[in-house]
């Protein structure tokens, strides 16, 4: 039985938002009937790059408001876990990405005199993203429902992981390997429905960039900071 309530874990980049706008543009590739029953979750690091945000409410945003599509964003409150979450938005007619967060994760980089660690675990997104969400989930829903993930089609090793752990006890749902997509067809998508290239979310200075540099990626990371030099520095 199809879940009554869908929770996408929108990670603002190319997966999970391909999802999102197939769901809106195709009406036979929704697992729900009415968009009342769609709530899109992100958490705001507070270091995203500029050019997510353009991006999200110069071309994305402006959809989800012709279909009233709810999206929550949230952003940890401080360093402590204990402190919770701050919820920065929570609308059907999403107009500012507040990619600015609440307290962010450079901030407690400084404070602490450290950098994110590119090897595993992935404390930084655990911190900022992961328990922020969680704790939101538990604190507004009670009901059964399905939580979405933006695994591509070549990370069912990445999905088979994922599975190990669950989202409120309901299992995770990965509609792009379902659908048998690619990270490529996920950006020809996007770029067919709203005319632009849509580029990896994360945040300015993720080591996770200079490590898809490494994998012969270089010119597109470098092309990335020539136009932010800010998020360069």
């Amino acid at each position: 039985m199809t879940p009554q309530l869908h929770l996408l874990n929108w990670g603002m980049g190319v997966e999970s938002t391909a999802i999102l706008v197939r769901w809106m543009l195709e009406h036979q590739s929704r697992p729900f009937d009415s968009f009342q029953n769609l709530i899109v979750l992100t958490a705001q690091t507070g270091d995203e790059m500029d050019e997510t945000k353009y991006l999200c409410e110069t071309h994305l945003f402006p959809l989800m408001r012709a279909h009233q599509v709810r999206l929550v964003q949230v952003a940890k409150a401080s360093a402590s876990k204990l402190d919770g979450y701050i919820i920065l938005s929570d609308t059907q007619q999403p107009y500012e990405l507040h990619t600015e967060g609440y307290f962010p994760l450079s901030r407690d980089l400084l404070q602490s005199g450290t950098v994110p660690r590119l090897g595993r675990p992935h404390i930084c997104a655990q911190r900022w993203k992961g328990e922020v969400l969680d704790a939101w989930i538990s604190d507004h829903i009670s009901e059964g429902f399905g939580p979405y993930l933006g695994y591509n089609v070549d990370e069912t090793k990445r999905a088979g992981k994922a599975d190990g752990y669950t989202c409120q006890g309901h299992p995770f749902l990965y509609p792009l390997i379902a659908w048998g997509w690619t990270r490529d067809d996920c950006i020809e998508y996007l770029y067919r429905s709203l005319g632009v290239l849509r580029r990896k979310s994360a945040c300015s200075y993720c080591p996770f960039q200079q490590k898809q540099a490494a994998l012969a990626k270089l010119n597109e990371v470098i092309a990335r900071y020539n136009r932010d030099p800010k998020a360069a520095v």
